[in-house]
């Protein structure tokens, strides 16, 4: 199964777009917050899954989600409730207490990826910030529990 991450997309739905349009075999979307509503703006068969971030203030969305992904339970939040710009210890933290496999956070605008005792810590980056060679985004492959993540980036 596949999941495309976006985050802080901040209006630019065109970005998301090109992106999903690369992966035509997704299932599902997640949005990690400032911008979850630009996928308004495109049709998709994935299913979509989206959180709030601080710049979606009239967003009827929730700050956290759990969901689970063939087997992976994935923690699914924006990241600003957790100071995740000054470090990622806790939400580290709070994902160990719900004994979640996978973490996955934005605001930052940068991407982020580390494994560490059976947890994985995620950030797409930015689809509306140009950096490293490219607008980012997520890609999570999960095949009976087992995840693969990964960075992808579209530029014009």
């Amino acid at each position: 199964m596949k999941v495309l991450i976006f985050s802080d997309s901040h209006g630019k739905a065109e970005n998301m777009l090109r992106a999903v349009s690369l992966h035509p075999d997704a299932e599902y979307i997640v949005h990690l917050g400032d911008g979850s509503g630009d996928s308004s703006f495109f049709d998709s068969r994935a299913v979509y899954i989206a959180v709030r971030g601080n710049c979606d203030m009239f967003s009827s969305y929730p700050e956290v989600s759990l969901e689970k992904f063939d087997g992976a339970l994935t923690l699914i939040t924006h990241g600003h409730r957790f100071f995740v710009k000054e470090g990622t210890s806790v939400y580290e933290a709070y994902a160990r207490e719900r004994g979640v496999k996978v973490a996955l956070f934005g605001h930052t605008h940068r991407r982020f990826l580390l494994y560490r005792d059976g947890l994985y810590l995620f950030n797409p980056g930015s689809i509306s910030k140009y950096e490293d060679g490219g607008y980012s985004y997520g890609i999570m492959n999960v095949k009976d529990g087992s995840v693969l993540l990964s960075h992808g980036s579209i530029s014009y």
